[in-house]
């Protein structure tokens, strides 16, 4: 960050800025930080709340901060470290777009709280929604409450409305401390012994309650009944779109958001007929983003993005220029279209006669994009044939299925074991059905020393990691176009040559996930224990099975989900009855079985107590079964609707099954991929991922093994 400047921080503070007590660059911190609270006296709330997350008890010159350890710790009960997605934008913003805004009359009307005060602004997929609104939170006035949240920083699985009510409440209370004791207090200390700890496990009554008592608190200068300084600000809210229910608490929703206060409301999402009825009850007026607005910032993007490559790759002016005037004119405003494929140029060097067919043939939408992107791999025109290129299909296929259809984001150890039990299982295998994983197989495992490497290899931009080293989708347009039927998508895009390969919404995802976790959780380590000393906490026994089997993570925290989500419903009712011997039983009701599924049993739930109920004491008399299922089911996941990409102006009609195929597009043919590197197999159960030390490339610019700017890993 330059000297002078000041950017706000687009998600919670806490956890993400960790300095240790004896760090030399904490007291340089602290000193910026201070001189920003007393320059910009109007953050000083703000700026204090910040230093204290650093680490309270290392700070001591504290007194004046205004928040205390039980105010942070009643508003951590909010649960937003357990909504909070690490994901950062998998492409930088480039400097000095989206002003554009900041000339049009309507935005002018909206930012000096002249009619209207609520705006709603759509645009297609990737046309840059999410930058903009960030800009726009940089231009409001500061001296009020602003709330802003972006579905973008809420983690897979808590996409949903009420999810969004809790962020705009810890954003609102974030700078409003004294509204804390005042209303969060008392009411979380009545409803928090029915209704679960965190206020985002409650039911959405509830939590639609604590929203009303808050909003009511307000002062008039801060969005109160007469205000009209409050503003809040959602990214992303098509999000939460996922079936009747959530449309339902969707409606709800914009009922807090609009009603019982004067916050001037801004509104960024894709465009959805399910929207239309709420953008007209709440009086939101409407305004859609073309391709007028966003074609100097694309270009401006795609300049950026042609000089490094062409640094990179040694391309001279004439290349460069080439790069510019191919992306940038055929891009039609879609910004995630044109650094889609400006990644895919940045992978490796091409001779001129390859860049030029691969520039001339640019697939037209953002679906053909990925389709292409999937087709480098494993396929004839990889150069890739026999069992080369078969492993890497299959390894590509391993990452998709999970980055797809996973509920928690997946860290490096849990997504190398699920890729390795799927490999054991092979329940993705036509006419396969997924075997019960063993100890055997547990024991066999492959191992990698670098799957980011191999991921960003196979899946190209398709795949991303967050802070955290968790892997996602670049784009959640990513995740909708891998869950959606090849045959749905080929209405519409009829040369899709590559989606099919890597589908599995056919084979019952979900159910294929229910039984690789009960199958891993009732494993014999888990039912004979070895760290049972009465010594040893609870605390110390669940990290050590995390550590030395990684993926019980994942399995203890989303094994019920995906059993919701599949045609293996669980009841959690009190009275609930499982069938004799069946997993559910051995798992849920193990005491009429025997000892061996008690201790798995108890196992898993220690395990799923630790990280859903952080620093609680487990029960010593067990876990209800009412408290796996408090709060409200999961939404289906949200399918590919055609009409939204407006790169095509007109919806063909389904092709007749008699209709004679589409000639296939003009491939680009590149440069093989290397296969994943040689893997050992162990005996023992895998051991703990090493930790890898920080160190910059040699070359200290670009990472071919990883594909980013200053990576940690040296490619050499």
């Amino acid at each position: 960050m330059l000297k002078g400047e000041v950017k706000r921080l687009y998600r919670a503070h806490f956890e993400i800025c960790k300095l240790a007590e004896g760090d030399q660059d904490l007291a340089h911190v602290w000193n910026v930080i201070e001189q920003m609270g007393i320059q910009l006296p109007e953050t000083r709330s703000k700026t204090q709340l910040l230093l204290l997350s650093f680490n309270a008890g290392t700070l001591t010159n504290f007194s004046n901060a205004g928040f205390d350890t039980l105010d942070l710790k009643t508003l951590e009960g909010l649960g937003i470290a357990k909504i909070r997605s690490t994901q950062q934008q998998p492409f930088k913003h480039t400097a000095g777009t989206c002003h554009w805004i900041e000339t049009r009359q309507f935005f002018k009307d909206w930012l000096t709280n002249s009619d209207p005060k609520r705006l709603w602004i759509s645009g297609s997929i990737g046309s840059g929604k999410t930058y903009l609104a960030r800009h726009v939170v940089d231009l409001v006035d500061s001296g009020g409450t602003l709330a802003y949240c972006s579905l973008v920083d809420i983690t897979t699985g808590y996409k949903t409305p009420k999810s969004v009510l809790v962020w705009l409440m810890y954003e609102i209370l974030s700078t409003r401390r004294e509204l804390i004791a005042r209303c969060l207090t008392a009411f979380y200390q009545r409803e928090s012994g029915s209704q679960g700890d965190n206020v985002c496990d409650w039911p959405f009554l509830s939590v639609k309650r604590l929203w009303e008592t808050l909003v009511g608190a307000l002062k008039p200068t801060d969005g109160g009944a007469s205000g009209q300084r409050g503003t809040i600000v959602l990214d992303g809210i098509d999000q939460c779109l996922g079936g009747p229910d959530e449309l339902k608490r969707l409606r709800e929703l914009f009922v807090c958001i609009t009603e019982g206060h004067a916050f001037r409301v801004l509104i960024f999402s894709r465009p959805s007929s399910d929207l239309v009825e709420i953008q007209q009850q709440r009086g939101f007026q409407m305004y859609s983003l073309n391709e007028k607005d966003t074609k100097e910032d694309v270009s401006a993007t795609v300049r950026e993005g042609a000089y490094w490559i062409a640094r990179l790759h040694s391309y001279g002016r004439e290349v460069q220029e080439k790069i510019v005037e191919n992306v940038g004119g055929k891009a039609k405003g879609m910004y995630l279209w044109a650094t889609m494929v400006l990644e895919e140029l940045k992978r490796q060097p091409l001779p001129p006669s390859q860049l030029d067919e691969f520039l001339n043939n640019l697939p037209p939408t953002i679906i053909e994009l990925y389709d292409l992107i999937l087709g480098r791999v494993g396929t004839p025109n990889t150069g890739i044939s026999g069992a080369a290129a078969s492993g890497v299909t299959s390894f590509v296929r391993h990452v998709l299925f999970w980055i797809a259809y996973q509920l928690h984001e997946m860290n490096e150890e849990e997504m190398w074991t699920g890729i390795s039990l799927l490999e054991a299982a092979e329940p993705l295998l036509p006419q396969s059905g997924a075997r019960r994983i063993t100890e055997a197989d547990v024991r066999a495992m492959p191992h990698t020393t670098n799957l980011k490497r191999e991921i960003s290899r196979g899946c190209g931009a398709l795949v991303t990691w967050t802070e955290n080293d968790t892997f996602v989708v670049a784009h959640p347009s990513v995740r909708e176009f891998l869950v959606t039927p090849t045959e749905t998508l080929r209405r519409r895009y009829p040369r899709l040559r590559h989606h099919q390969t890597y589908y599995c919404g056919g084979l019952q995802p979900d159910n294929i996930i229910r039984q690789l976790c009960t199958s891993y959780l009732l494993l014999r380590y888990f039912s004979e224990p070895k760290d049972e000393e009465p010594s040893v906490s609870w605390v110390a026994r669940v990290q050590r099975r995390v550590e030395e089997y990684p993926f019980s993570r994942y399995t203890a925290r989303s094994w019920l989900k995906h059993a919701n989500m599949s045609d293996h419903q669980v009841n959690l009712s009190g009275n609930a009855e499982f069938t004799a011997g069946s997993d559910q039983q051995r798992l849920l009701a193990p005491e009429d079985i025997a000892s061996r599924d008690l201790n798995c049993s108890r196992s898993w739930m220690e395990i799923w107590w630790y990280y859903e109920k952080p620093g609680q004491e487990f029960p010593a008399d067990g876990i209800s079964l009412e408290s796996f299922g408090s709060g409200e089911s999961l939404p289906p996941r949200v399918q590919w609707v055609t009409s939204d990409d407006a790169r095509d102006q007109t919806t063909p009609s389904p092709l007749p099954r008699t209709a004679r195929a589409a000639p296939p597009l003009r491939t680009f043919r590149a440069p093989a991929p290397a296969p994943p590197p040689q893997m050992r197999r162990i005996r023992d159960p895998p051991p703990r991922l090493r930790e890898r030390s920080p160190s910059p490339c040699c070359c200290r610019r670009f990472c071919c093994s990883c594909y980013r700017w200053f990576c940690r890993y040296c490619c050499c």
